[in-house]
């Protein structure tokens, strides 16, 4: 079984206040389920690669 996390909502650089929701996908085999979870980010602050929160960058 694979379980990955994914958002569906892109947001312009600047823009803080945009929420998207986080998604998950469930794959065994043929099977193949997405949800919607209660959880939603930001799309500045998600990582595709992580499937989570963007380490910080720069100081």
């Amino acid at each position: 079984m694979k379980v990955t996390a994914f958002i569906r909502k892109m947001a312009k650089k600047n823009d803080l206040e945009t929420k998207a929701t986080i998604y998950f996908r469930l794959r065994d085999g043929k099977k193949d389920l997405k949800a919607a979870s209660e959880l939603s980010i930001n799309p500045n602050h998600w990582s595709p690669e992580k499937q989570g929160y963007k380490d910080r960058t720069g100081r």
